[in-house]
């Protein structure tokens, strides 16, 4: 950090599982609890004073202000608490971006409009739940744009202190109206067999919702964004 000398952290690291094995569980810690203090006591050491965070709604299992959905949301509430500890000691101030489902081109992950764009190719069957549950897909741009505001507000408007907001595009709709707009933008009749596949437990079925990051909105609604990766 001293020869780096940044001066702002944005922290996006993180081990993402939304349901772990025994061997899965140092690695969670390493990464969303030791590595992140690591980090944040390194800014300390070095009078790095402007720090964003990266957090779940997955914190927030059915609205409550916490309540985890898996170990992975523990971590990231449990960082959090460790965080808070540092700003009220007057060492930096920060700001915690709450994040939905994010998309965008090029998407490695295996997420649910990946998913759709790989079932267009193959022309399989596959197993879905009954798609009733709510979900906020958010463009990685839109994304991008929200964590770029949350700087500029520590840095040029002298933000201080600890904030929370949600990074929602906005459009919040079932899984099965999602795959609608998904059908009807592809042209593609997909072969889904909805409900043969149980929720996972602790499904989240309707996403808590956080206030908005001042200065921002989305850009992208849903189908442009649907017509970005089918090109």
């Amino acid at each position: 950090m001293q020869i780096a000398k940044p001066d702002i952290v944005f922290h996006l690291a993180a081990v993402t599982l939304c349901e772990h094995a025994p061997d899965d569980v140092d690695a969670i810690l390493d990464a969303n609890v030791r590595f992140s203090t690591q980090l944040i006591e390194a800014m300390s050491r070095s009078a790095i004073k402007s720090f964003v965070n990266t957090e779940t709604f997955w914190q927030h299992f059915s609205g409550a202000d916490y309540n985890p959905v898996c170990l992975y949301a523990a971590t990231k509430q449990a960082f959090r608490d460790i965080l808070v500890y540092y700003i009220e000691t007057g060492q930096f101030n920060a700001i915690s971006l709450v994040l939905y489902d994010t998309y965008g081109p090029d998407d490695p992950r295996k997420k649910l409009l990946s998913f759709l764009m790989g079932a267009k190719e193959t022309k399989t069957e596959i197993d879905m739940t009954s798609g009733e549950q709510i979900v906020d897909m958010t463009h990685v741009d839109d994304v991008v744009a929200a964590f770029l505001r949350a700087g500029q507000m520590l840095l040029d408007e002298q933000y201080e202190g600890f904030g929370t907001y949600s990074i929602s595009s906005g459009q919040r709709m079932s899984v099965r109206r999602l795959v609608e707009l998904f059908v009807n933008e592809s042209g593609v009749s997909l072969q889904l067999n909805w409900g043969g596949r149980a929720y996972r437990l602790r499904e989240v079925m309707d996403p808590w919702i956080g206030n908005s990051l001042p200065g921002w909105k989305p850009k992208f609604d849903l189908v442009t964004g649907i017509r970005q990766l089918l090109r």
